[in-house]
């Protein structure tokens, strides 16, 4: 943060205003917290509370919850799925995952659910 600086904007009355300006510079309309890492990994244990314990490539294991879009289309994710987690550079012990992966192991899609009327 020393790199950064802080300038007084203008002054109001009694106060002043200041405005902060990073010295690290981002893409156009991202910001750092947009910055996610993404990795792929395997499902090691099912935990309770749609929660999952994901072994990473480098043998890391996470704690994993998987997102709202696949929590609103029932997406099941069992021991052994490969899936696509989302890790944040803040803590990298926790992740979402987004997507999972179909292989010649992926279980058999389930009949569609009964419609009620």
């Amino acid at each position: 943060m020393a790199d950064a600086t802080w300038r007084v904007a203008k002054r109001r009355g009694l106060r002043y205003e200041l405005s902060f300006t990073p010295t690290k510079s981002f893409p156009q309309g991202m910001s750092n917290k947009e910055q996610l890492i993404t990795v792929d990994g395997e499902v090691t244990q099912v935990l309770p509370a749609t929660m999952y314990r994901v072994r990473l490539p480098s043998g890391h294991e996470i704690l994993a919850h998987i997102s709202g879009n696949m929590r609103k289309h029932f997406i099941k994710i069992t021991k052994g799925d490969t899936v696509t987690v989302e890790l944040s550079p803040y803590d990298l012990t926790k992740g979402r995952i987004t997507f999972r992966h179909k292989g010649k192991d992926a279980p058999a899609a389930l009949p569609p659910r009964p419609r009620r009327h």
